[in-house]
């Protein structure tokens, strides 16, 4: 399909707020960069580029969307010439869905302007303000609600049980330990986190003193702290008798009295408004009438509101609309053009000449129709119009019966007229016991969801001392200060051992749950439910509590009545919502939908083709395969999605959207409803994956080279990395129920303008297919299948004449033809040319190579066709105990014998082609370069190329097109190869510059440089980062780096898709050593039963020279235990335990054989 690289192009338009738009500007100028300059997908961080208005996304974007608008384009072609589903072609020309084109021409926009004049003049006559009928209406309904099913009082459940648990719980529960507790931790992790910048670069007296008090604010910080975390601790030891207290089930006893206390608060509103109010009983009648008239004029028409939503909006606004219809051919139809598309097709010129001629049947079609310019999509405000329009239709389509049908005035008088006095007060009291256990409930939830009644704060403590103990040792005894020249050991002590990371990590995760965790609400809502609780009993016990159960029965029978009445109400409110400025922007969209119509009336609706003079290629094209197009348009419009989602509100602060709608909801009036919304908000919104999902794809795509997608045909890359996106599907439905209910009911603009920009967003959502995954899994092969099919259609094509041609020329050519005996002396030199070559190449007379016949010593993997999952971190533990050092001379032989398996290994030293074999002295000439053709090295090396079980390649020598390497020895060595610090050098063919040079992390051993290698004769540049640990002198007992250095050195190179070179003088320890790391961490870290030894065993059996000591193979092991630890999230305990016995061993000697020096 793609065949060669592409041409640039510079997309003129920016990656606004919005998804970039593929119009054909963004490419129109395809020659105005140079080709080859950079890659069309030549992106390091997506998203960010298009935050930032970066063309190359627009560039990568537009491609792709090409691609699916051309697909999608012979796909409707195909479809108009085998008249395939005919009636709702036009629903998918005008992007609005598979709608039949009847439909379209039936809407009567006539009398939808007339019933809008209706709906305009209800809504001046039903007023402003709420009517004490409609709140009338309100109080029965729910009243009902509340006692509906509910058993008399003395079948409640007991409270007792409950009520002494949490008096008990209250007494015991200080906030004030928790409350204290939270500033000095917050001082630690600030002043950890800046001691983790420190550097040993300070020269002036100023900078050596703020770095000593970098130093000494940490250990004041935590030694202030202490008391109050183990104070905290206390607590929480004195609570962990409730970590098995389950306060959401237990606090159940509460809803049955709760439902009674709701309907007497509703009776007494009810009494007191039935006893003021001076307005006429018949007033909700009259207002119930006007809705029999919006009702009575909708009867004809009413579906064709349900479409605007439903096709109209839905399929218009999305961002892939512009993959389809006319839009895709208004854009494609310039973009067909393009320089570029010839090789990303596969194709000359001239071939795609014949592919855009064979369009021409729909491209006539969309120049001559007069709808190819006209959109249904809608702006915001209409958007919101056409929603509210589409519920005020929905309830009256189920509106049943009349305004006539309602009697509340008789219902009030006949249930209520001997209805005694309420003490308001006290139920009003009895009310917060219910309410505040619903509460504390919740955060007791994230007490115990923190774990720590169940393990305390000890872990927490052990680290503050073992931070404060490394600082302690080093005071100086008399003054008890720190001195400045012992600060880069205090910091290497704090990061090799991992104590300081492992503190910071603890802290914030301490200081996450304070934010969440309010402990004085908390104690308050445990205080008000032992206070109150008096209340709630004496409200249980009175004569007018039991006196509920009789009016309910005599509401009961009027249950359908309150319902209709109660749905009208909610009708008047969605319609006072809607207001004059609904009806304009409804009555806009309905004119845009006529003159859609007046168009379809002119349109010649038989959507006939003319057919091209190509009848060979188009016949072909009309076979494309649908299933593969709609793949294709569901993985580019799925990326078009995603990147939509990035901008909603919902996603980019959803924290502080949820908390705006609970905060409106807690400003309800205590009642069933308002308990059923705010249950039915917090599952939707506890479920809300659009986060999670949208934060793999961030960093999914931030982790693809794109420098390595030279062209569309690797867009299996791109696909690859989002397979794994997890399905973002959630109960949208519900929370837009819930804003349905509390937008008509806000009481401010501010409050209703984000319930309706929050509802937009969750229609738009629900509008998208979720499920991501499905669609970029089968995308690669996709786009495979349509560059084979396009390539299919036009290699074969010639003109119908051709044979007639061909024979003309036949019969002109003389009878004596000498073809044969020209190919028959050409075959005869070749094979003679090929012997003679054997021969040369068999006694090594002459050695070459070319680029594309390189031989690879084999390669150390791990059964490259089966990647299985990395271990469960329980699985992984059992995998680290199973290292760790039991006794000290066990493991010294367990290192010895891996030794001796190096030593006494019969890998061969013969090189393999194309490697030319020199003389054996001059292996040892050290004034011999290693260059890339030679096999120069002091030691001769073999098995130079291993991958990972993750498929991360390392070279154990020097190759070309690499972006990392990495040079375990000192500068005056790496500088045969490279030059240290700002400058250039020349060797042979080759110039290296040095563009900059900087230190990695906070390690004074590790320089970070940024090379430029040019070889003059090829004309080529690349660019390489390389690594380099000084002061590690061959032989070197220790390495000069950590093993958490050497891991975030493999952690940074091994995001990348190329080999990493790794390179030492000899080629063995620093070399091994490093690549063992990654190599056998990868290994075990996905295999239960694979030893140590086994995964060394692998790494060695190919390599002629490795390590050289004990003290080396067991660094590695400690390593391997460190990347198994960190990885995936397991204690370093295990890992520092190991590594201090083996430097006991390696440094001092300790437990060592009698006789052997360390």
């Amino acid at each position: 399909f793609i065949k060669t690289s592409l041409h640039l192009i510079h997309p003129q338009s920016n990656f606004s707020n919005t998804v970039p738009s593929d119009s054909a500007s963004a490419s129109a100028s395809p020659n105005s960069s140079i080709p080859g300059s950079r890659s069309p997908f030549d992106l390091v961080n997506l998203l960010n580029h298009a935050e930032l208005n970066n063309p190359i996304f627009n560039e990568f974007l537009h491609k792709m969307s090409v691609i699916a608008r051309l697909a999608n384009t012979i796909l409707l072609q195909s479809d108009l010439m085998n008249k395939t589903d005919m009636h709702s072609k036009f629903g998918e020309l005008l992007n609005i869905g598979k709608l039949d084109i009847a439909i379209l021409k039936n809407m009567n926009t006539t009398h939808m302007l007339e019933f809008m004049e209706v709906v305009r003049k209800t809504i001046s006559e039903i007023g402003t303000y709420v009517s004490d009928g409609e709140k009338t209406v309100l109080y029965l309904y729910e009243m009902q609600n509340s006692m509906k099913d509910l058993p008399p009082i003395d079948k409640f459940p007991s409270r007792t049980d409950f009520i002494n648990k949490i008096r008990e719980f209250e007494g015991k529960f200080k906030d004030s330990q928790f409350k204290e507790a939270w500033p000095p931790l917050g001082k630690v992790s600030t002043d950890l986190e800046t001691l983790n910048k420190f550097t040993n670069g300070s020269s002036t007296t100023k900078q050596m003193n703020e770095d000593v008090k970098l130093f000494k604010n940490v250990l004041d910080s935590i030694e202030y702290a202490k008391p109050f975390i183990i104070s905290l601790n206390q607590q929480l030891t004195d609570l962990s008798s409730f970590k098995d207290f389950n306060l959401e089930v237990r606090r159940s006893v509460m809803d049955q009295p709760e439902r009674l206390v709701f309907s007497l608060l509703f009776r007494e509103k009810l009494q007191d408004m039935l006893n003021k109010s001076k307005e006429s009983e018949y007033s909700i009648s009259d207002k119930y009438k006007l809705i029999d008239g919006v009702k009575n004029n909708m009867l004809n028409f009413g579906d064709d509101f349900r479409i605007f939503k439903t096709h109209f909006v839905k399929y218009s606004n999305q961002p892939f609309a512009e993959l389809r219809g006319f839009q895709a051919l208004n854009q494609l139809s310039s973009e067909i053009n393009e320089n570029w598309i010839n090789n990303a097709l596969g194709m000359n010129r001239e071939r795609r000449m014949k592919l855009t001629h064979s369009l021409d049947p729909i491209f006539a079609l969309s120049n001559n129709s007069k709808l190819s310019n006209l959109s249904l999509s809608s702006d915001y405000e209409t958007g919101k119009a056409i929603e509210d329009m589409y519920l005020i239709t929905d309830l009256i389509r189920e509106r049943k019966g009349n305004g006539e049908d309602y009697s509340y005035s008789y219902t009030l008088k006949a249930c209520l007229e001997d209805a005694g006095e309420i003490d308001s007060l006290k139920v009003s009291y009895a009310s917060n016991p219910p309410d505040d256990s619903r509460k504390a409930a919740e955060r007791f939830s994230i007490l115990l969801d923190s774990r720590l009644l169940q393990e305390g704060l000890q872990p927490l403590i052990e680290d503050l001392n073992g931070v404060s103990n490394i600082m302690t040792k080093y005071k100086d005894p008399h003054t008890s200060d720190i001195s400045f020249k012992d600060l880069a050991r205090i910091f290497n002590e704090l990061k090799t051992s991992g104590i300081m990371v492992k503190l910071k990590k603890s802290v914030d995760k301490l200081m996450e749950f304070s934010r969440s965790f309010d402990a004085y609400e908390f104690k308050d809502n445990l205080y008000s439910i032992g206070l109150f609780n008096d209340d709630l009993e004496n409200v249980m016990k009175s004569q007018y509590a039991n006196k509920e159960y009789e009016f309910h029965k005599c509401f009961q029978q009027r249950e359908h009545e309150i319902y209709k009445g109660y749905n009208d109400v909610r009708l008047l409110q969605i319609l006072r919502g809607f207001g004059i400025e609904g009806v304009n922007h409804m009555n806009d969209y309905i004119e845009k939908v006529a003159d859609l119509r007046k168009l379809l009336d002119e349109q010649e609706t038989t959507l006939a083709l003319n057919n091209p003079d190509l009848a060979v290629s188009w016949g072909k094209l009309k076979t494309i395969d649908r299933e593969m197009v709609a793949e294709i348009n569901n993985a580019v419009g799925s990326v078009k999605n995603l990147i939509d989602l990035k901008h909603l509100k919902l996603v980019s602060e959803p924290e502080k959207m949820q908390k705006e709608v609970l905060d409106l909801l807690s400003g309800m009036e205590k009642s069933g409803t308002k308990l059923k919304l705010e249950k039915m908000w917090k599952l939707g919104s506890d479920n809300l994956l659009l986060v999670g999902g949208f934060k793999f794809f961030e960093k999914a795509v931030n982790g693809i080279d794109y420098r390595k997608m030279k062209n569309i045909s690797e867009l299996d890359v791109f696909f690859k990395q989002l397979e794994g996106i997890p399905n973002m599907n959630f109960d949208f439905n519900s929370l837009i129920f819930v804003l349905n209910h509390l937008i008509p009911i806000s009481l401010y603009d501010s409050e209703r303008a984000v319930l309706y920009q929050l509802r937009s967003e969750l229609i738009k959502i629900s509008s998208i297919e979720l499920d991501f995954a499905k669609h970029f899994r089968s995308a690669p092969d996709a786009f495979k299948k349509l560059g084979d099919f396009l390539n299919n259609c036009f290699a074969d094509d010639k003109p119908e004449d051709q044979d007639e041609r061909d024979n003309v020329k036949a019969s002109g050519k003389a009878d004596e033809d000498y073809t044969y005996i020209i190919i028959g002396c050409l075959l005869f030199v070749a094979i003679v040319s090929v012997i003679a070559f054997f021969i040369i190449w068999k006694n090594k007379l002459l050695c070459f190579r070319k680029r594309e016949e390189i031989n690879q010593c084999e390669i150390i993997d791990n059964e490259p066709a089966q990647y299985p999952p990395p271990l469960t971190p329980d699985i992984i533990v059992i995998v680290i105990v199973h290292q760790l050092i039991i006794r000290s001379l066990d493991k010294f032989e367990q290192w010895m014998q891996l030794l001796n398996y190096i030593r006494s290994s019969l890998n061969s030293e013969e090189r393999g082609f194309p490697y030319i074999p020199l003389d054996p002295r001059k292996y040892f000439d050290l004034s011999i370069r290693l260059m890339p053709y030679t096999a120069l090295q002091t030691i001769r090396l073999h098995g130079n190329r291993f991958r990972t079980r993750l498929g991360t390649i390392f070279y154990g020598m020097q190759v070309f097109e690499r972006e990392y390497i990495i040079m375990a020895q000192d500068s005056n060595t790496s500088g045969i190869y490279y030059h240290q610090g700002v400058g250039s050098l020349k060797f042979g063919r080759f110039t290296v510059l040095t563009e900059s040079e900087a230190q990695f992390g906070n390690s004074p051993n590790i320089v970070l440089r940024q090379l430029k290698i040019t070889d003059r004769k090829k004309k080529l540049t690349r660019s390489v980062k390389q690594f380099q640990i000084k002061n590690w002198a061959q032989g070197q007992l220790l390495p000069p780096i950590s093993h958490a250095e050497t891991e975030m050195i493999l952690n940074e190179c091994t995001r990348s898709t190329t080999p990493v070179i790794v390179h030492s003088p000899s080629g063995t320890g620093p070399t091994m050593l490093i690549i063992g790391m990654e190599y056998i961490s990868r290994n075990m870290e996905c295999n239960e039963h694979m030893t140590f030894d086994d995964a060394f065993k692998r790494l060695v059996d190919k390599r002629y020279s490795s390590f050289n000591t004990w003290q080396e193979i067991g660094w590695l092991q400690c390593g391997v235990v460190y990347c198994l630890s960190v990885r995936h999230d397991v204690e370093l305990s295990h890992y520092h335990q190991m590594n201090n016995v083996y430097l006991d061993m390696a440094v001092k000697g300790n437990g060592l054989p009698k006789g052997v020096k360390n």
